[in-house]
């Protein structure tokens, strides 16, 4: 039971990573969560690490908390020394365990995205 679990979720990460438009790398990165309601009003603040990070979104693993597709989080987050602050929506949960999810960023100031673009081209080794 436990491989044929960990098939599935192997085959749905591959299937969001053939729909990616920018590569991802590694980052350990506390994030700052905040559940958004529909009319942009605050449901919950939360904390999470990520585990990848791109120029379009993040696979970030929560603590404690879950969140369903199609959620928005405002996310608050450090970069190379510069605050990162974006709204996204959540793309993808795991299906074990539900605490690991990609987020596609929605909202992204062009200094947030200088700042992530630099980091996963350095990270990536595309950068001096």
């Amino acid at each position: 039971m436990k491989r044929s679990v960990s098939r599935v979720a192997r085959k749905v990460q591959e299937s969001h990573l053939d729909r990616r438009k920018t590569p991802r790398v590694e980052a350990s990165l506390v994030v700052h969560v905040t559940a958004l309601a529909k009319d942009g009003t605050t449901i919950d603040y939360m904390t999470g690490k990520t585990v990848d990070l791109s120029e379009g979104g993040m696979r970030l693993l929560l603590f404690h908390h879950s969140l369903a597709v199609g959620s928005r989080v405002r996310l608050s987050f450090n970069v190379s020394q510069t605050l990162v602050e974006a709204v996204g929506t959540v793309v993808y949960v795991d299906p074990v365990g539900g605490f690991g999810m990609g987020i596609k960023f929605e909202k992204l100031s062009a200094v947030s995205a200088r700042a992530i673009a630099a980091a996963t081209a350095k990270r990536a080794g595309k950068a001096d």
